[in-house]
């Protein structure tokens, strides 16, 4: 039986680079058999400012429960987020926020990406902390710098991420074999 996984790209400003990321774990996950994907672009979700959490509201936003059922019928969660002034992106964190319980016992995978040579490690700390105290069962990091030169539009590797990527996933779905 195929392993739903959710591939979240977490950023929605114009221009954004994240997407490119996002196709390039998705190329690879397509590649595996048990592994069924769900993609979700917080550019096409209509998450409203947070005023409660899903479970105490009384009539939440469709998009809200709908973003809410991938992730609890997904196992593990993949999260594609740039990163944004040493932290996450504030769209991903107000969407992230709707959710507790959604979270407890799952793998999270978090793929930061960067224009720079460096960036990623704040905003993968930040997930993993996030996480963590919400019950996770794990957090695992892939690192892609450079995006603009080292991942194509499509999702092609240009940089040499195909080993890393693969790596990535395998630490994810280890639990699983």
């Amino acid at each position: 039986m195929p392993k739903k996984t959710m591939l979240l790209t977490g950023s929605t400003r114009n221009n954004r680079k994240t997407p490119r990321a996002a196709k390039l774990v998705h190329n690879h996950l397509k590649k595996r058999e048990s592994v069924e994907i769900n993609v979700v672009d917080l550019a096409d979700l209509n998450i409203p400012f947070m005023a409660e959490r899903l479970k105490f509201l009384t009539n939440p936003h469709p998009d809200i429960v709908k973003l809410a059922n991938i992730i609890v019928e997904s196992d593990p969660l993949i999260i594609v987020s740039p990163e944004y002034n040493g932290s996450i992106p504030g769209v991903l964190k107000n969407a992230l926020d709707h959710y507790i319980d959604e979270y407890e016992g799952k793998t999270v995978g978090v793929v930061s990406v960067s224009k720079g040579p460096r960036g990623g490690d704040y905003c993968f700390s930040t997930l993993k902390e996030f996480f963590r105290r919400l019950d996770a069962k794990r957090t695992v990091h892939l690192k892609i710098n450079k995006i603009q030169d080292t991942v194509s539009e499509d999702g092609e590797d240009l940089g040499g991420y195909g080993e890393r990527v693969e790596q990535f996933i395998d630490e994810i779905f280890s639990q699983y074999l």
